[in-house]
């Protein structure tokens, strides 16, 4: 929580990957909040979305949105599915 403050505040001064305050959020266990900082990184077109370890089979911290709904949707925005 205390790691995910310091990014939110600076976040404020100079922006801050979504895709960092996402797996933060995952790391809570956070997953709608994690969910909008992934739609925010695809609205803002952030490559890591799809270079970074996103749809990385050897990532753990994605494997809790394999059967959330949005994140099949995601997926098939970006044209990973």
């Amino acid at each position: 929580m205390k790691v995910l403050k310091e990014l939110k505040e600076k976040d404020r001064q100079q922006h801050i990957s979504p895709m960092i305050l996402a797996q933060a959020h995952l790391g809570l266990g956070e997953i709608d909040k994690a969910f909008e900082f992934l739609e925010k990184a695809y609205q803002e077109r952030w490559p890591q979305l799809v270079t970074n370890s996103y749809e990385n089979p050897i990532s753990p911290i994605y494997d809790n949105l394999g059967s959330d709904p949005r994140h099949k949707a995601l997926l098939e925005k970006i044209n990973l599915q």
